[in-house]
């Protein structure tokens, strides 16, 4: 039977009703999806930010840096990451958006500071970060210059939506934190040179300014100890019956990496840092380096040689030398000659300094008068003090710091130095620190190493009679070459983000 006209029209007006009605049900879907698409990348950007602000404090506390307005490293971390960190990352492109919710001039200001929200706290981390103790920058409780690991927790930021307005929701709101510390890696390009550590304040860190038993910035005299009476010697450490402060040993790598050839030869290129040399780490599944033998025998022919080396005199064939040497051959030091024809060359500070100075050996040291050396009382002539030559000495004498003109100067080069080989940073040695309270009988055997450290070689090999050593700026915690499972680290400690383990984000 035909059907009539007028059903057919009011199957077509419901057709109509619902298919508006489901419009606006998917546009509101849309809408929503959009919305829940921006908060997502917000959210995505704070945890950047709070990634970002983490990050950098955290590689702050691992440099422990501080200023002479901001001399707390965890304040100075903080305050790097809120004026230096915060602008750089609210320049880059997509990041606009997070300008009104960081302050005006995406800076972090005192009002988004002090929100109960948002904090910089810190923590000094050896096993479990789970367990930690989170204190302010500086706070009482806190280890104010051994923290290694920094939690930035970020205020709830609203974002305004765009279609969910119409389902009364006119903000998204989105939070974000972040955890950054250390975890050390294995040491590349390792030194065959033992230091001996103190047994009762090893002090890892160097946080209070020393560690191992070494004052940070101090030059020590470092030499094998030949024992017995005075013998008239540069070297107050040379006098030590045991190893003591300053003392040092040769160590035999082969012992740690047995495809290395034990002989001499490999002692003078691992002093020269043989660029084939820097392949041996321990790797994760080797574990960390506990013990190491000394090396026997005479060997300090090829330490000559291979420090020789790193100064520019007699390069080893395939090594590299430093860019800064402090001048040519028997000029080294020299800081009279103004014209740089030594070989020198000058940075542009005020006053302007010569890498001349970054070379300081016994002759200039045995020749300062404003402050001379101390005398030994029993032999009754100049000494190096185990305590080391400290930054106020130098001072006195008008003197600075070899390592803070050799920093100032690193993208130098001496005119002598040929590019091709050399590198910035050989005169760096990553050396470990062992036990020495019970040296191995008649070298053998093997010590403990308690931890890492890095010298400064203020100048080549010395020699006085049956006395030979170094002279080395002691530089705390290592900043040099290193890697774990991948290449590129730095030190022997990286920076890198964990999870949160109270916010869940990292």
């Amino acid at each position: 039977m035909a059907r009539t006209a007028a059903p057919l029209r009011k199957e077509k007006g419901s057709v109509l009703l619902l298919t508006a009605l489901s419009l606006v049900v998917l546009m509101g879907i849309a809408g929503l999806a959009i919305d829940l698409s921006h908060a997502e990348v917000s959210k995505t950007r704070l945890q950047n930010l709070a990634d970002a602000l983490a990050l950098s404090a955290a590689i702050s506390l691992n440099k422990k840096e501080s200023s002479t307005s901001i001399t707390n490293i965890e304040r100075y971390a903080q305050n790097y990451a809120a004026t230096t960190t915060m602008p750089a990352f609210l320049q880059a492109s997509g990041n606009n958006e997070l300008n009104g919710y960081a302050g005006t001039g995406g800076v972090l200001n005192s009002s988004t500071l002090a929100s109960d929200s948002t904090t910089f706290t810190f923590a000094t981390v050896s096993t479990d970060l789970t367990t930690a103790t989170w204190t302010a920058a500086g706070s009482a409780t806190s280890a104010s210059a051994g923290a290694n690991f920094v939690r930035v927790s970020l205020p709830v930021a609203s974002f305004s939506t765009w279609f969910a307005k119409i389902m009364g929701f006119n903000n998204m709101a989105v939070s974000a934190s972040a955890v950054a510390g250390t975890v050390p890696i294995a040491p590349c390009n390792l030194s065959p040179i033992m230091m001996c550590a103190s047994p009762t304040t090893p002090n890892q860190d160097c946080s209070t300014g020393s560690c191992y038993g070494y004052d940070v910035n101090t030059i020590y005299c470092l030499t094998p100890s030949i024992g017995g009476t005075a013998k008239n010697m540069n070297c107050a450490a040379s006098d030590n019956s045991a190893w003591g402060a300053g003392n040092i040993g040769l160590a035999d790598l082969s012992s740690i990496f047995p495809s290395l050839n034990s002989g001499a030869k490999s002692l003078g290129d691992a002093l020269a840092k043989d660029p084939t040399l820097q392949n041996y780490c321990i790797s994760a599944t080797s574990g960390p380096i506990t013990s190491i033998s000394p090396k026997t025998g005479n060997n300090w022919g090829q330490v000559i040689t291979g420090i020789q080396s790193l100064f520019n005199d007699t390069v080893i064939s395939g090594d590299l030398s430093d860019t800064i040497t402090g001048g040519q051959g028997s000029k080294k030091g020299d800081v009279t000659d103004g014209t740089g024809s030594n070989g020198v060359v000058f940075n542009s500070a005020s006053p302007a300094q010569s890498s001349a100075l970054t070379y300081l050996n016994w002759t200039k040291l045995n020749g300062f008068t404003t402050q001379p050396l101390p005398i030994d009382p029993v032999a009754g002539v100049k000494q190096i003090p185990t305590t080391g030559i400290t930054p106020a000495f130098l001072s006195a004498n008008g003197v600075p710091s070899p390592y803070d003109v050799y920093q100032s100067l690193s993208s130098k080069r001496e005119p002598n130095v040929p590019a091709a080989t050399s590198q910035f940073g050989q005169r760096i040695f990553n050396v470990p620190f062992v036990d020495c309270s019970n040296p191995p009988n008649g070298s053998s055997g093997s010590l403990t190493v308690v931890g890492f450290g890095c010298f400064f070689l203020t100048a080549e090999d010395q020699k006085n009679g049956p006395e030979e050593f170094l002279l080395g700026q002691f530089l705390g915690k290592c900043q040099s070459t290193g890697r774990a499972n991948s290449t590129g680290n730095t030190g022997f400690y990286k920076v890198i983000l964990y999870k949160d383990p109270l916010g869940g984000q990292s």
